[in-house]
């Protein structure tokens, strides 16, 4: 049970900084898309 619990948690650590990267890469998208027009 343990091993389980364990790679639970290391799957939604993963899950989290995809989301995280994810997140940051919009911003970045973002911001060159208003630089671009501005």
């Amino acid at each position: 049970m343990a091993v389980i619990s364990y790679q639970l948690s290391v799957i939604s650590y993963q899950l989290s900084d995809v989301s995280f990267k994810f997140t940051n890469y919009c911003l970045l998208i973002k911001a060159l898309n208003l630089r671009d027009e501005a």
